[in-house]
């Protein structure tokens, strides 16, 4: 016989009292109990939030959005969550983009085959994705790699250390097609550091030497690396998506994202790149679950 997965195990006294005409006395009549709540749940938020009046469509766009996120989140592909709702993956995508009538039961039932909390479909909550299993460092994982800004760096200075250094190979050289691959007019990246006053050169720090270590390894601190980031982003801002992110270590992280280079007045993507970062944090991943804060004291990235 096939056991029934509920979204709570048995229904409560309190929940018996303030529903008495539902029949709670077995598992399934509680499944329906509990989609029938959720339905009254979005009914009446959707009340509330409608103070100015908004179109069934413009609803179920959002509630659409809500369900892609939840997709990226979990890192699942559209086929797999059609194949579990028993619909086929056009259907799926008619429901994201909002064109397909909102069915309440649906979405709900979608939230729940990827162990989310429904409510999340009306709620303008993060939903963070299981990238590391570990929820700080997931949380922190989304805001960087979610971070939508004309300097691609403003989530990250909530989380950089007082020592915090921005590492690159590309630092250390004057290639052209260093910025030619972003999308980008003007010398290699070395130049932005030329480029710098005297007092902010202070700030550059040599983590690596030709003559000791084989190469050159440049680094530079927080506010340097938004300055030249707001300097060259040329009226755009920089868009990531995460493709990959992998634990490494004790307090490594590797994370491969796609870049999009979005110009600001018209919203046209202008070019992608795929950046690849790993992130040092100041603590051990044991000690992040023991509940000290995250932290990153070194990010080494290149392109």
């Amino acid at each position: 016989m096939d056991t029934i997965q509920l979204h709570k195990p048995a229904a409560s006294a309190t929940e018996r009292e303030e529903h008495p005409d539902f029949d709670l006395s077995s598992p399934l009549a509680y499944k329906g109990y509990n989609t029938a709540v959720t339905a009254s749940y979005f009914e009446q938020h959707r009340s509330e939030k409608d103070v100015k009046p908004v179109s069934d469509r413009s609803y179920s766009e959002y509630i659409g959005s809500r369900i892609a996120q939840a997709i990226s989140a979990r890192r699942w592909k559209r086929s797999k969550l059609s194949g579990m709702l028993e619909i086929n993956v056009d259907t799926l995508s008619r429901m994201i983009s909002g064109q397909e009538r909102l069915n309440v039961d649906l979405c709900c039932k979608a939230m729940r085959l990827m162990d989310l909390d429904p409510q999340l479909l009306l709620s303008d909550e993060t939903i963070v994705g299981t990238w590391t299993g570990i929820p700080a460092v997931d949380v922190m994982i989304q805001d960087l790699c979610t971070d939508s800004s004309q300097s691609g760096v403003e989530a990250l200075g909530r989380y950089v250390t007082q020592d915090y250094l921005c590492c690159s190979h590309l630092y250390a050289k004057d290639v052209l097609s260093d910025r030619e691959n972003l999308g980008m007019k003007g010398n290699g990246v070395k130049s932005w550091i030329d480029s710098l006053h005297s007092n902010n050169k202070k700030q550059i720090v040599t983590v690596y030497d030709k003559a000791h270590h084989g190469h050159t390894l440049l680094g530079i601190n927080y506010d340097t690396e938004r300055r030249l980031n707001l300097q060259h982003s040329e009226e755009t801002h920089f868009s990531p998506m995460i493709l990959q992110a992998i634990i490494i270590g004790e307090n490594e992280i590797f994370i491969c994202s796609k870049v999009k280079r979005i110009e600001i007045r018209s919203g046209a993507v202008l070019n992608e790149f795929v950046k690849k970062t790993l992130f040092r944090l100041e603590d051990a991943f044991q000690s992040v679950i023991g509940g000290s804060d995250v932290r990153i004291n070194r990010q080494t990235w290149f392109v």
